[in-house]
């Protein structure tokens, strides 16, 4: 009474490749192709940012409390306003450093770059938690955000917390 519903139409053969090395080649190569777009985004001027379709802040008090643009570019040497950003999959570059303590949410981006570090001195720092709470838990994505800080530091002090929640970061000098 055992009926053979599907049978290979032929073995399965294996790869000829063996070991890590194809695997880490791939990553280094998109690491670096991430540092070097990141390097590259956060030196755009307004012309190029707005040729790339990225809605222009030019100053930090230009931005509004909410973020509804998908692609964002904010001219800002020292960012530290509180701002929550919703888009999907939405692309944030800083045109300089990330500090304070205000609150700062991202709900769903893909990719955050900040030029000259995150500094933060207290205060909730949000990247994929939702709006609800700031849980890992309730994160709305499935997909990886990276957040890139392509030179600088990344230093808390105080009360400061950071919730990167399914959040890859790469600082520029690699690590």
């Amino acid at each position: 009474p055992n009926k053979i519903l599907a049978e290979p139409s032929s073995c399965v053969t294996g790869s000829s490749r063996k070991g890590r090395i194809n695997v880490d080649i791939l990553f280094r190569s998109r690491i670096a192709a991430l540092r070097t777009e990141a390097v590259t985004r956060t030196g755009w001027n307004q012309t190029q940012a707005e040729a790339s379709g990225f809605t222009w802040y030019p100053s930090c008090g230009a931005v509004p409390p909410i973020v509804t643009a998908k692609y964002v570019f904010i001219n800002c040497s020292n960012f530290n306003s509180p701002v929550l950003f919703t888009a999907v999959d939405a692309e944030v570059v800083f045109n300089g450093r990330i500090s304070g303590s205000n609150l700062m949410t991202f709900e769903n981006p893909a990719k955050v770059y900040v030029r000259d570090g995150l500094n933060r001195s207290g205060g909730l720092f949000n990247v994929n938690t939702g709006t609800v709470t700031p849980n890992c838990s309730t994160r709305p994505r499935s997909r990886t955000t990276q957040l890139v800080v392509a030179r600088g530091d990344l230093t808390t002090t105080g009360s400061a917390t950071l919730h990167l929640c399914g959040t890859v970061l790469l600082m520029g000098d690699g690590t």
